[in-house]
């Protein structure tokens, strides 16, 4: 006999995943209450589980932290994705390794916007707007992970760097970007995404 709660519960995993709540147990002890990508318990999480489904079958391939959720959903649910992602983060090469700017950098010449723009490349990742348009131009005006043309992205390519050591890496399309923050521009649990992932193909 279920209670309310378990009712509810029961029928929102039917309605969205076709699967119980018995199955939802089933997978959670399985997978001994840890998320099946990065592992974490979910204790330390204090959040239940997220069910995880392939957006092109439907199947409920496991259940995932919230971060790995979204990380691999950023990332379009592709192994290919998490692979080149993986390897854009163990690269880390700075691009634009003499940050030494001048205070009095020149915005002469430029349009409001430009200007706008230089001076946010400056004060949050140390670059020029010329530092920023060699990249862009290097990387073929695409995305350093999934290549979309930046044309075609509302919002253009964003500077990419790492946390740890402020290395500027490349430019990325914004959901690429929210991607590797998922995954904490971690390698390792990129190839896990991609392993985890690739197992439903």
């Amino acid at each position: 006999n279920m209670k309310n709660k378990d009712k509810v519960q029961n029928a929102r995993l039917t309605r969205e995943f076709g699967i119980s709540l018995e199955d939802y147990n089933a997978m959670f002890s399985n997978q001994a209450g840890c998320c099946k990508i990065c592992g974490v318990h979910r204790d330390k999480l204090n959040i239940r589980l997220s069910v995880d489904h392939s957006h092109r079958t439907g199947k409920v391939r496991g259940l995932l932290c919230s971060e790995c959720n979204l990380g691999i959903g950023y990332l379009k649910d592709s192994p290919e994705f998490c692979r080149i992602a993986a390897k854009y983060c163990e690269s880390g090469c700075d691009l634009v390794p003499d940050r030494l700017l001048d205070a009095r950098l020149s915005y002469a010449g430029l349009s409001r916007t430009e200007k706008m723009r230089a001076m946010q490349l400056k004060n949050y990742y140390r670059i020029t707007l010329k530092d920023y348009n060699r990249i862009h131009a290097a990387q073929n005006n695409c995305c350093g992970i999934c290549t979309r043309p930046a044309h075609e992205l509302s919002r253009g390519l964003y500077v990419d760097h790492c946390h740890a050591t402020s290395a500027i890496r490349g430019l990325l399309c914004q959901t690429c970007n929210s991607g590797l923050c998922k995954f904490m521009d971690s390698p390792e649990l990129l190839i896990k995404s991609a392993q985890y992932l690739a197992k439903e193909m």
